[in-house]
């Protein structure tokens, strides 16, 4: 890869050959940059991935095929150290960009703040160009400000854009998660080497959901939301208490949403992978928030999603996205 691009769009394949081939599309067409496109597969089935080869033959694309599905965070390690580019954009596969100037605009925005590590794109449906709901992971208190930018501790997977010499000064991603926290994770290591995070809704990336099924929780997909964030507890050290109690809610919430049988393995790999972490790093700096990094995150997070015993309410009684009709109701709760 040559050191003279600007920016590195990377893309995950698995399966959905037609959106992908169009997300890749999407950025070959971006213009007034220098760009490297770098496509990782992660086992598509044969049928899909030879379409895909197919189409990315004589194109200026480096298609990357990998045996195994590393999950999101491997999987963007991967293709991420195939480039040099001083940026990085993550692109979704179900993503498009907006325009044929988004990632120029990314890419001038970065240069010009050079507090930022990573700045999130303002992720809207497809089909009718309206915030996709799913995809605002930011606090519902500042859900109105989806126009206007403002500092987080976190960007939304679908579209990002990352300063390359930040990324690798925090190693990357944790290729423990697999899939799941994983952008928080990657944004706490961030804040607490005192760079921010910013929203930055000019920039906008198109998701092709579903409006009849957003998300499907069967398969493994609850599992990881509850292990991997009692596990990001234990790496930014989190109060044991604390942990105990959002266990609890998550054993609460699955049985109300028909997904208990995941949460007890979850658990118990959580607090597995946190002996994992604790024995292999010996330096956790980067993992003891500062004064500094810990204010930063209580002022553009905790404070703006409410008080402890509000959020946990929300963990015990609240309900996944798709699974109002058919969960079963929560203790208490008709």
């Amino acid at each position: 890869m040559s050191e003279s691009y600007d920016v590195d769009i990377i893309i995950l394949s698995f399966n959905r050959v037609d959106e992908t081939i169009e997300a890749i599309a999407s950025a070959l067409a971006q213009d007034g940059i220098k760009k490297q496109v770098l496509v990782l597969d992660q086992g598509s089935n044969p049928d899909q991935l030879a379409k895909l080869q197919a189409f990315c033959q004589g194109k200026p694309v480096h298609l990357e095929i990998g045996r195994e599905n590393l999950g999101v965070a491997g999987g963007r390690n991967r293709i991420t150290a195939l480039g040099q580019a001083p940026y990085i954009i993550a692109l979704d596969n179900d993503a498009e960009f907006d325009d044929p100037f988004s990632a120029k605009r990314a890419v001038d925005y970065l240069r010009a703040h050079s507090d930022l590590a990573a700045i999130g794109f303002q992720i809207l449906t497809y089909s009718v160009r309206e915030i996709d709901e799913s995809s605002w992971g930011y606090p519902a208190a500042i859900r109105h400000r989806w126009n206007e930018e403002f500092d987080a501790t976190k960007f939304i997977g679908a579209g990002h854009a990352i300063v390359r010499k930040h990324f690798d000064a925090v190693g990357g991603y944790d290729d423990r998660l697999f899939f799941c926290w994983e952008e928080t994770d990657l944004c706490y290591r961030f804040i607490n080497m005192g760079l921010k995070i910013r929203y930055v809704p000019s920039i906008k990336i198109l998701h092709k959901v579903s409006p009849e099924k957003r998300v499907s929780w069967d398969g493994g997909r609850y599992y990881y939301l509850v292990r991997n964030r009692l596990y990001l507890f234990e790496k930014y050290g989190t109060l044991l208490p604390v942990t105990l109690l959002f266990a609890l809610g998550y054993l609460i919430k699955g049985r109300a949403n028909n997904v208990l049988d995941q949460v007890p393995r979850a658990i118990a790999d959580a607090f597995k992978l946190s002996a994992r972490f604790r024995r292999e790093t010996s330096d956790r700096r980067l993992y003891r928030l500062s004064p500094a990094a810990r204010f930063y995150i209580s002022e553009h997070d905790t404070k703006l999603r409410g008080s402890i015993f509000r959020r946990l309410k929300a963990e015990l009684l609240g309900r996944l996205p798709g699974q109002q009709s058919k969960a079963t109701p929560a203790p208490g709760r008709s």
